[in-house]
C-alpha cells in the first residue's frame, strides 16, 4: 500500500473499506472528470472539522469538473458522433485583430465531424408560436398555458412537426439529398431516425411569474417534471428511441421570461443519400403556419449532407488581447470569422450557432442585434440564446481590454467546404 500527502492528507492508492473514505475517481479509467489518475481514497476523521472541510472541497472540486466537462458543447458532440464516421480535433490560432501586431494570438481546438448520411439541426423549440415577432412581443404568448407539463408537451411537440418537414420537402423534390418514402403501412412523415431525436433540455431557475405560474418554483421541482412528461410526450409523437443527452439549469429565456424550458433537438436522417456528391444544407420550414410577416432570426431547421462539419467555442478573448473597437459580441464574431477563414470557410458556412450569455436582461439586445446591424448578415441561423445560471456554469475569463467578466460565448458548427 503506497501512501502520499496532497493538501495535508494521507492518500492511500488502493480502495479500501472504510466507513468515513471519499473516493476522488471514477472505476473507469477513461473518465476524464476524476481529480487524479490513480483510483484513489482519502481516509479521514468525520469528526474533524478540518478534515470534513477539505473533503467538502475536494467533492466540490470533482463536482466542478464534472459540470466543466459536462459542458452544452460535449454534449452535443457525444449526440453527433451517433452519426459520423470520423472523427478529429485540430487547433488553429485565431487571429482576428490582423492590425495590432503586437496583439498576443491564441488557439482554438475544433471538432471536425464527417457525416455517415444526412442530419437534421433544430432551432432550440420554445412553448410559444414558432413564428412571432422579433423583438419579441409578450402579448403574442399571454393565451399560453404556462404550466411546465404542457411546455414538456409543447416543445415535444414542436420539434415532431419540424421533423415532419422532411417528407414534405423530400415530396416536392426540395431535399439535397435521396431519401425513400415511407411504404403506406407507415406515417407519411416517416423517416429511419425519426423515431430517435436526440435531445437537450435547458430548464430555467428564474423564480415564479404571478400571474403566469409555470406550478414549480424551482430548478429541481421543474427538472423532476421534465424528466417524468419527456417519455410520456416523445411516445405520443412515436418517437420512442428518443435520447436525452443532457439537462441543463439556466437562467431565463430569451423568447419570453415566462418560459421555463428550451429543448433542442437534432435527428440523424439514415437512409438518406447524397445526390452525385451533394455537399450542402438547406432550410426547412413549417410551410403549413409559416407567416411572411414575422421577421425570424433563425430557421426550424437545417438539413445537411455530405462532407464535414466543424464545431469550436469563441469569446471576445479567442484572438487574445484586441485594439479593435466593439463590445463582446462584435469580437466573438470576428474571432469565429478567423477560425473559420483558417477552414477556407465564411459565415456563409455557418449553421448552428448556440449563445450563452451572461445577464441576458443587460446583454439580450447586444446579443440579438449584433448580427445584422453590425456585421450585416442577415442570413438565420439554427439558433438558441440561454443565460447561463452563473452558479455551477459560468464563462471563463476577463475581457482583458476593459476587465469586465466575459458575458458571451458563442458555439459554432459549420459546414467546411468540399
Amino acid at each position: 500500500m503506497v501512501l502520499t500527502v496532497v493538501d495535508g492528507f494521507f492518500i492511500v492508492s488502493r480502495i479500501c473499506n472504510s466507513k468515513h473514505n471519499l473516493h476522488l475517481a471514477s472505476h473507469d479509467d477513461n473518465d476524464s472528470t476524476q481529480l487524479f489518475p490513480e483510483q484513489l481514497n482519502v481516509i479521514y476523521d468525520s469528526k474533524c472539522s478540518v478534515c470534513q472541510w477539505e473533503v467538502d472541497y475536494l467533492q466540490s472540486q470533482m463536482e466542478e469538473k464534472k459540470n466543466l466537462e459536462s459542458s452544452w458543447f460535449t454534449s452535443f458532440l457525444k449526440g453527433i458522433k451517433a452519426w459520423t464516421s470520423d472523427s478529429k480535433t485540430i487547433s488553429v490560432v485565431c487571429d482576428s485583430d490582423k492590425e495590432e501586431t503586437t496583439s498576443r494570438t491564441s488557439k482554438v481546438d475544433i471538432e471536425i465531424i464527417s457525416l455517415k448520411h444526412p442530419i437534421l439541426i433544430l432551432s432550440g423549440a420554445t412553448p410559444g408560436p414558432f413564428y412571432h415577432s422579433h423583438p419579441h412581443v409578450s402579448t403574442e404568448f399571454d393565451h399560453l398555458d404556462f404550466s411546465m407539463e404542457e411546455q414538456v408537451k409543447s416543445n415535444i411537440e414542436v420539434i415532431r412537426k419540424i421533423a415532419n418537414t422532411v417528407q414534405e420537402y423530400n415530396r416536392d423534390d426540395l431535399l439535397p439529398f435521396s431519401l425513400p418514402l415511407p411504404s403506406d403501412s407507415l406515417d407519411e412523415n416517416y423517416f429511419k431516425g425519426i423515431e430517435s431525436p436526440q435531445l437537450i433540455h435547458w430548464i430555467s431557475n428564474d423564480k415564479e411569474d404571478i400571474n403566469y405560474p409555470c406550478g414549480y418554483a424551482d430548478y429541481q421541482s421543474r427538472l423532476q417534471v421534465v424528466n417524468d412528461a419527456t417519455d410520456k410526450s416523445c411516445r405520443d409523437q412515436s418517437m420512442n428511441s428518443y435520447s436525452v443527452l443532457e439537462k441543463y439549469e439556466t437562467g431565463n429565456n430569451v423568447s419570453d421570461r415566462r418560459f421555463r424550458l428550451e429543448t433542442f433537438a437534432m435527428f440523424g436522417i439514415e437512409e438518406g443519400t447524397s445526390t452525385d456528391g451533394e455537399h450542402t444544407f438547406v432550410q426547412l420550414d413549417m410551410r403549413d403556419i409559416l407567416d411572411p410577416q414575422y421577421f425570424m432570426p433563425y430557421v426550424p431547421s437545417y438539413a445537411i449532407t455530405g462532407g464535414k462539419l466543424a464545431m469550436f467555442k469563441v469569446t471576445s478573448n479567442s484572438g487574445g488581447k484586441s485594439s479593435k473597437e466593439g463590445d463582446q459580441v462584435k469580437l466573438a464574431y470576428d474571432n469565429m470569422i478567423s477560425v473559420l477563414s483558417k477552414l477556407d470557410a465564411t459565415f456563409d458556412n455557418v449553421v448552428m450557432i448556440w449563445n450563452r450569455v451572461k445577464d441576458l436582461d443587460k446583454n439580450e439586445r447586444s446579443v440579438l442585434m449584433t448580427r445584422s446591424e453590425i456585421m450585416g448578415w442577415d442570413r438565420p441561423l439554427a439558433e438558441s440564446v440561454l443565460e447561463i445560471n452563473g452558479v455551477n456554469d459560468i464563462i471563463q475569463g476577463i475581457d482583458e481590454r476593459t476587465g469586465q467578466q466575459l458575458y458571451i460565448e458563442l458555439i459554432v458548427v459549420a459546414q467546411l467546404p468540399s
